[in-house]
């Protein structure tokens, strides 16, 4: 277009940039064209509102898209994911559950306040030696380190560890008893405490009720036996398993503890370490010797005379 003015394509210009444009009839002389004619900057301005609205549609879809197609994908993952568990511990063996029992009572009542005692029987307390501990598990492992056993109750921490989630039942515990002998000498040595009582989950053994023994839940939620929990993976759940006597007998036995995991049944047979049984002896009419804590003596020398020893 000539800078006179004068009409080349139709479309005048001011300033050096077309007024406006008309895409039906380009080329033609200015007035012969019947479509309005748009300023360029309006045109822009709508292009670029639709585009916007375009994008922010496209991005709308997608997101919602995005969500279904992950949520699927998340639903089938799991699926295959259980699935590729139970082939698993089919195909190697593992279980989904661990079991664990602990006797010491060190690690028992580990944290806990210093006010729970202890007691042991030993068939000749001439053996002691040695200075008393002064702290609970010290005293604990002392006195059963020379020979001494569990006295008028035996302490039992069973714990459940999960390796994936899983639902469990604890229905119930069955006692078997090996041995019961009953016990004419010996001494029962004692750490005596004082406090509250300390009342956990448990199940109670009454060793002297016969055989099978008794057994019964005690402590928090016991009247909610039998106890249902679910155990998310890589956590535990903790119970007692509370073993008393009180005839003067040594007792010897084992348990069976019965479980449902996720529906299947598990019986799980539990002795000590190395596959001897528990031993519990009943105080009944035994000698007693008492170490109260914070001392290292006891009330009465271990050197049991004749007239204090248990009569036939």
């Amino acid at each position: 277009m000539s800078s006179d003015g004068e009409a080349g394509t139709g479309v005048p210009e001011i300033g050096g940039l077309a007024e406006c444009v008309c895409v039906a009839c380009s080329g033609t002389a200015e007035g012969t064209c019947s479509v309005r004619r748009t300023p360029y900057g309006l045109a822009d301005r709508r292009a670029s509102v639709h585009t916007e609205n375009m994008d922010a549609v496209s991005l709308l879809v997608g997101g919602v898209v995005g969500f279904v197609v992950s949520l699927l994908l998340g639903i089938l993952f799991r699926a295959w994911q259980s699935v590729g568990e139970r082939w698993a511990r089919k195909e190697f063996k593992t279980e989904r559950l661990i079991i664990h029992v602990e006797d010491d009572p060190k690690i028992i009542w580990s944290g806990a306040p210093d006010w729970i005692g202890d007691a042991v029987y030993i068939d000749d307390p001439t053996r002691i030696r040695g200075e008393i501990p002064d702290d609970r598990g010290g005293w604990a492992q002392w006195v059963r380190s020379q020979g001494a056993v569990d006295a008028r109750r035996t302490t039992l921490r069973v714990t459940l560890q999960a390796r994936t989630e899983a639902a469990v039942v604890i229905e119930s515990m069955e006692v078997k008893l090996h041995r019961a002998v009953p016990v004419k000498r010996g001494v029962v040595l004692a750490r005596a405490t004082g406090g509250a009582s300390v009342e956990p989950r448990r199940f109670r053994v009454d060793l002297d009720w016969g055989n099978p023994p008794l057994v019964t839940t005690a402590g928090r939620d016991a009247d909610n036996a039998p106890w249902g929990i679910k155990i998310a993976a890589g956590d535990a759940e903790f119970f007692h398993i509370w073993a008393e006597a009180t005839e003067a007998v040594r007792y010897e036995w084992t348990f069976e503890l019965n479980l449902l995991v996720e529906g299947q049944r598990v019986v799980e047979s539990i002795s000590r370490k190395g596959g001897s049984p528990f031993v519990t002896v009943g105080v009944g009419q035994l000698p007693m010797r008492i170490n109260y804590s914070g001392t290292n003596k006891w009330d009465f020398p271990l050197d049991v005379p004749e007239n204090e020893k248990a009569k036939d």
